[in-house]
This record gives structure tokens, C-alpha cells and sequence, in this order.
């Protein structure tokens, strides 16, 4: 009885927006401490006009909160995660594609060197030394180097005061 009570909140809510409304949760383990009671109350908010909004199914709320939209979303949901495929493995969201090898680090001298590699002081061949780096990844840290200069440029073009 007492996983019951934990549930009352939620259907004192639904009881409330009876006629319509948006119903925000955290997660699917919101709905019921187990699939089949998580399937339950997924049904309801299908059958009813209440729109569901699940915080880390960004698919519920990044389409907009339209009802049709809300039910098919929901409805895949049901259908893949609880009805038929236990075996989903979900893919956290930060990892990039390439994510065999680590991020290369800039060396401790870099700011030195790309100044001087600049000036026409030193050579590629120097930099590259210097730095023990590889030539494909001393090229790929100048263009994100690069990229990083652009972006502080413009971010102090465009915050500066005065």
C-alpha cells in the first residue's frame, strides 16, 4: 500500500485537469514503479486531452505541446520503451561520434608558439616540434585554435563597453 500513496499526487493532478492542461514530470519512473503501471498511466494521458511533458524525453516537449503531436509521441513510447523492446540501450547525449579517442589538450606552450608561428618566427616544422605533436593533430588544435580566437573576438566586439 505504501507505493500507492506515492502515486496520489499524481492522480490528485490528473484529476484536476480533467479537461485539459500540461502535466510535467521528471522521468517515466514518475508515472509508476513499475512498466506495467508506467504503461497504465502512459494510456491515460493518450486517451485523455491532458498533455504529458517528460523532462529527459526531450521528444515530448521539443515539438511543441500540440495534442496530436503529444499522443504519437507518447504512443512510441508506450510502443517501443515499455510494450515491445526491453532491450533499448539509450546513448548519452554528450558524447560525440567520434568517441574512440580522448580529446587532445593544448600543450602548455601553445599561446607561446602559435605567437611566434604567427610572427613568422618559428616554422610549422618548429611548432610541431616543439609541441610533440603529430601534423594531423597539431593542424586540427590550430583550427579549433582558430575557432576559439574568432569566437572570443566577436563576443568582445560585442560586449565591449563603451
Amino acid at each position: 500500500m505504501e507505493n500507492k500513496r506515492s502515486f496520489r499526487e499524481l492522480d490528485a493532478i490528473k484529476n484536476k485537469c480533467q479537461g485539459n492542461g500540461i502535466v510535467i514530470v521528471g522521468s517515466l519512473s514518475s508515472l509508476g514503479i513499475n512498466d506495467n503501471e508506467i504503461a497504465i498511466q502512459l494510456g491515460w494521458f493518450i486517451n485523455k486531452p491532458v498533455i504529458l511533458v517528460v523532462c529527459n524525453i526531450p521528444s515530448t516537449y521539443e515539438y511543441g505541446f500540440s495534442q496530436p503531436m503529444n499522443k504519437a509521441v507518447l504512443s512510441a513510447i508506450l510502443q517501443t520503451a515499455i510494450g515491445h523492446s526491453k532491450n533499448i540501450v539509450t546513448i548519452p547525449q554528450d558524447r560525440k561520434s567520434n568517441a574512440g579517442r580522448h580529446k587532445t589538450s593544448f600543450p602548455s606552450n601553445w599561446d607561446d608558439l602559435y605567437n611566434k608561428w604567427t610572427n613568422k618566427e618559428i616554422s610549422s616544422k618548429d611548432f610541431i616540434k616543439q609541441t610533440g605533436l603529430k601534423k594531423a593533430t597539431f593542424y586540427n588544435l590550430l583550427t579549433e585554435y582558430k575557432e576559439i580566437q574568432q569566437i572570443n573576438a566577436e563576443y568582445i566586439k560585442k560586449y565591449r563597453p563603451g
